[in-house]
C-alpha cells in the first residue's frame, strides 16, 4: 500500500471506508507515520487545494514526476525526498493562496454561518455534527452548514465552551487568532479574543491538542483540569492545574478573580458590560485582586474590589476612571 498516495486521497476526501480504516491502522503503528501524515496535512492545509484541478491520483503522479531519478536510493532518504516533493508541489500548485489568514478566508466561503453575541450575551447552539457550544459575550463563531470532507473545521473569536461529538475519522479543529485546537471528542473551554494578548484553553474531559502558530508547528497536549496560556506577544506557553468552577464560571453568569491583575479584570468587565475603563496611573494595571461575583452589576463589582484600598474609581457616563498610587497598600 502506498500510504503517501493514500494520505493525499484522504486529504482530498476521496477515500473509501476501507481505505480510511487502513490509514488509521497505519497511523497507529508508529510516531514516524503520524509525523509524516501531519507534515503532508500541514502542507495541504497551507496550500489552496480548492484551486487544484487535478484529482488525487493525477496529483500524486505529477508529484512523482517531480522527483529526481538521481535522488538517494536508501529507503529513508527516498521517503524523505518523496515527502519533500509532495509538500513542495502542493505549495507550488496552491499559487500562494492560504486557507485562512487570521481566520479571514474561511468566513467568506458560501454555506458558512456566523454567530455573534453582544456584550453581556450568552448563547447555546448545536453544530451540524451534534457538538454543543456555549458562546460567551462578545464572541463570534463561524461554522459550515455541513461538515463535509475529512475534518470539522470552525473559527472562533472570543470565548466558548465545547462539548464535541466524537468522530475518530473527522477531527474537530478550531482556528483561533493565534494557533488552533484539534480534538476528536472532548469537552473544553477556549478563550481567544482577537484583540487580546492571550489564548487560554481549559480541558474538562478528554485531551486537547493546541497547535502553536509559526513556521515550525509545535503541539502541546492539555489534559483534564489543566489550563494552557499562550502569549501572542512573546510566543510563550504556560500550563497549570486549575478547577472547572473557576474556568467555567461565566457559563452561570459569574466572574471569579483569583489574584487576577486589575488590567485583566478591567478587560473582563468591558466585555460583559457596556463600559470603558481608563487607568490614570498605568502602574495600577499590574495590581492583583481576588473576588467572586455572581450576576453582579459592574458598580457592585468595582465597589467591592475598591474596598481593598488598592484603587479608587469615578464613573462618568459609561466611562470608568481608575485612579490611585499603586499596589503598595497590598504589601
Amino acid at each position: 500500500m502506498d500510504y503517501q498516495k493514500l494520505i493525499i486521497r484522504h486529504l482530498a476526501g476521496e477515500t473509501t471506508a476501507e481505505e480510511e480504516a487502513l490509514l488509521q491502522q497505519w497511523l497507529q503503528q508508529s510516531i514516524d507515520h503520524q509525523q509524516e501524515y501531519e507534515s503532508l496535512k500541514e502542507a495541504w492545509s497551507a496550500g489552496g487545494q480548492d484551486d487544484i484541478s487535478l484529482n488525487p491520483d493525477q496529483l500524486f503522479n505529477r508529484i512523482e514526476s517531480q522527483i529526481s531519478p538521481e535522488a538517494p536510493s536508501t529507503g529513508y532518504a527516498r521517503q524523505y525526498m518523496r515527502m519533500a516533493a509532495v509538500i513542495s508541489l502542493i505549495l507550488l500548485l496552491a499559487g500562494g493562496y492560504l486557507v485562512w489568514d487570521n481566520y479571514a478566508g474561511i468566513a467568506d466561503q458560501s454555506g458558512w454561518q456566523v454567530l455573534t453575541t453582544e456584550k453581556g450575551g450568552l448563547q447555546q447552539i448545536s453544530l451540524p455534527d451534534g457538538t454543543a457550544v456555549w458562546l460567551n459575550t462578545e464572541s463570534t463563531l463561524s461554522f459550515p452548514e455541513q461538515f463535509d470532507g475529512n475534518e470539522r473545521r470552525i473559527m472562533l473569536d472570543g470565548e466558548a465552551f465545547f462539548d464535541v461529538t466524537r468522530d475518530t475519522l473527522k477531527p474537530f479543529i478550531i482556528e483561533l487568532s493565534a494557533g488552533s485546537i484539534q480534538v476528536l471528542g472532548t469537552s473544553f473551554n477556549v478563550k481567544a479574543y482577537e484583540e487580546g494578548d492571550r489564548v487560554e484553553t481549559f480541558v474538562r474531559s478528554g485531551k486537547v491538542a493546541f497547535h502553536k502558530p509559526g513556521d515550525r508547528p509545535e503541539v502541546t497536549f492539555i489534559e483534564p483540569n489543566q489550563k494552557l496560556f499562550y502569549s501572542k506577544n512573546d510566543q510563550t506557553l504556560i500550563k497549570e492545574e486549575t478547577d472547572a468552577d473557576r474556568s467555567l464560571a461565566w457559563m452561570q453568569g459569574n466572574l471569579i478573580f483569583q489574584e487576577t491583575s486589575l488590567l485583566e479584570i478591567a478587560e473582563e468587565l468591558e466585555h460583559y458590560f457596556d463600559i470603558d475603563i481608563i487607568f490614570e496611573n498605568p502602574a495600577l494595571q499590574a495590581c492583583t485582586l481576588t473576588g467572586t461575583f455572581k450576576n453582579n452589576a459592574y458598580q457592585d463589582i468595582l465597589k467591592k474590589l475598591s474596598m481593598t484600598n488598592t484603587f479608587q474609581y469615578q464613573e462618568v457616563g459609561k466611562r470608568i476612571v481608575i485612579s490611585g498610587e499603586g499596589c503598595q497598600q497590598m504589601n
